[in-house]
């Protein structure tokens, strides 16, 4: 059985106890359910952060002036199963070519360890579609492939920014 016998795979499904009952652990729900929070915490940041931003309810989420803004979240650090990570946003593919179509922005979130918020708006078109994309890749320009700063004059404040 090699090195792992008597350990429990980090995929495996485990029992845990809920209210005295032995319940099923789904790592994948429970990774989604964070993920869904993760992402309506970012929502309310953004609302906070942008008086001008508009909810909508289509492809992407919202509107800042008439330019359509995606809003990604993530945290500073994950588990991989193995140990922490910096944590990743997820793209869409079809809402990352819909938003490089119509001139889209990325408002992209990280929620710090210490309950600050990094963020960054950037350009759609110049980022390099990947379905994950580490957030450190995002917030050195370099490697993001281009200035987050092009909404300069909606917003008032270059596109990025801390919040704590």
């Amino acid at each position: 059985m090699g090195a792992r016998s008597g350990k429990q795979s980090n995929r495996a499904i485990s029992k845990k106890e809920e209210g005295g009952k032995a319940s099923v652990f789904d790592p994948i729900a429970e990774r989604n359910e964070k993920a869904y929070l993760n992402g309506l915490r970012g929502e309310q940041y953004a609302l906070a952060l942008f008086e001008q931003i508009e909810r909508i309810d289509k492809l992407v989420d919202a509107k800042i002036g008439d330019e359509l803004v995606e809003i990604k979240t993530c945290q500073e650090w994950q588990s991989n199963g193995r140990g922490r990570c910096r944590g990743r946003f997820v793209l869409d593919k079809e809402q990352h070519r819909y938003l490089t179509r119509k001139g889209g922005y990325y408002l992209f979130i990280v929620l710090m360890e210490n309950g600050s918020i990094n963020y960054r708006l950037v350009k759609a078109s110049v980022i390099r579609f990947k379905r994950k994309l580490g957030w450190i890749r995002i917030f050195t320009p370099d490697r993001a492939g281009g200035d987050s700063c092009q909404l300069r004059e909606v917003l008032g404040n270059g596109g990025e920014g801390r919040s704590g």
